[in-house]
Parts: C-alpha cells; sequence; structure tokens
C-alpha cells in the first residue's frame, strides 16, 4: 500500500509516498479503506518540525479520514466489513490517513450518515471533533447559555457556531467584517469584525 510520510522536517518537499504491506487490526481496531482525507495547519507545522518532540520520524501524515471498513478486530462489535466511516486516528501517533489503508481504533471511528459523502465525512473529522470536544465535552455547553467562538470563518470556527445554535445557545463570534454575512446564515447572533478597535 501507498502512504505519505516524511523522513525529516522542512517544506513540502521533504513530503514522500512509501510503500508498505497493509496493515492488520488488532482485536478492538478496524481496517479501513481510504476514500478521502483532508489536509489541517497541523500537517503543515508537523512537517515543519513544530512539534518534533511529538513526532519521532519517519512519521506518516494525515489525521481526517473517511472510508469503508475491510476488515473488523475479534472485539470489535458495532462495525461490519462494508460499513461506510470516518474517524480521527489518535493524534501524533502517526497512523497517518494519506495512505491506502489505515487501522485504527473502534473507539475512534463513526458511521458516515447517508448525506455525508466520503469528501465531506473526510473534511469534518478532525476539525467537526475538535469543535465538539470544546464545546460539549470540556467546555459542557447548555442551551441557555452565551458562548464566545473566537476565528468563527476557520475551520473548527464555523462548525462550532452551528453546533452550539443546533443546541440552542447564544452564538458570539469574532471575525473579518468580509464574513460577517456567511456567519450570520451559519446561525452566529453576533459577529464582531476584530479588526475594529
Amino acid at each position: 500500500m501507498r502512504i505519505v510520510a516524511i523522513n525529516k522536517f522542512g517544506s513540502a518537499d521533504v513530503a514522500k509516498i512509501n510503500h508498505t504491506t497493509v496493515p492488520k487490526p488488532s482485536t478492538k481496531q478496524l481496517l479501513i479503506k481510504l476514500k478521502a482525507s483532508s489536509v489541517n495547519p497541523v500537517d503543515a507545522q508537523i512537517r515543519s518540525g513544530h512539534y518534533e518532540a511529538f513526532t519521532p520520524l519517519p512519521f506518516n501524515l494525515g489525521f481526517d479520514g473517511a472510508g469503508i471498513v475491510e476488515a473488523v478486530g475479534d472485539e470489535v462489535k458495532d462495525f461490519s466489513v462494508g460499513d461506510r466511516v470516518y474517524f480521527v486516528p489518535a493524534i501524533l501517533n502517526g497512523q497517518g490517513t494519506y495512505a491506502d489503508f489505515c487501522v485504527v481504533d473502534a473507539g475512534l471511528v463513526a458511521h458516515i450518515p447517508d448525506c455525508l459523502s466520503f469528501i465531506e465525512a473526510a473534511a469534518l473529522s478532525l476539525a467537526g471533533s475538535a469543535a465538539w470536544e470544546s464545546l460539549i465535552d470540556r467546555g459542557r455547553l447548555c442551551a441557555s447559555e452565551t458562548v464566545l467562538i473566537h476565528a468563527g470563518a476557520g475551520g473548527v470556527g464555523h462548525i462550532a457556531i452551528q453546533i452550539a445554535k443546533a443546541l440552542g445557545a447564544k452564538v458570539i463570534t469574532t471575525a473579518k467584517k468580509c464574513n460577517r454575512d456567511i456567519l450570520l446564515r451559519l446561525g452566529a447572533d453576533v459577529v464582531l469584525d476584530y479588526e475594529d478597535d
């Protein structure tokens, strides 16, 4: 199988396609044939060496994945071969989703809703889970509360606005003035131009 990896830190040209064997899932893992992945700022940051202490080389790139379950570990109950799934592998473990296949712990995988394509699901994985974790898991946002979401037009921010509104919270966000209308359409109640003193 093919997988994109870095053997040194640097510019985009240090990323190379390597060939290796298809991994085998453990008892609590899934083997997923990837259909889509997406690029996040963390990929460029790792490639550039920003997390050098946590990313020993060689390091496989990619943190968003969507695909089809190819094999299921013996202890996995919620997934079957052929399921459409999306996931974020354990961060900084170097499993990499810029690949033909990926082995992932079943607890990090979800079924793709019928309304999403593989591309849409892969684009949602990391940014969507970051927004959910910030607002729901850690922030414990409730419907009666008001939340301030910085960088509302960013990858995590535009999803966070929608999650907060779906929950019933009041949303205040910061962004450039040119993004105001789209953020209001996404559900923001107040959009503050962060460039306006």
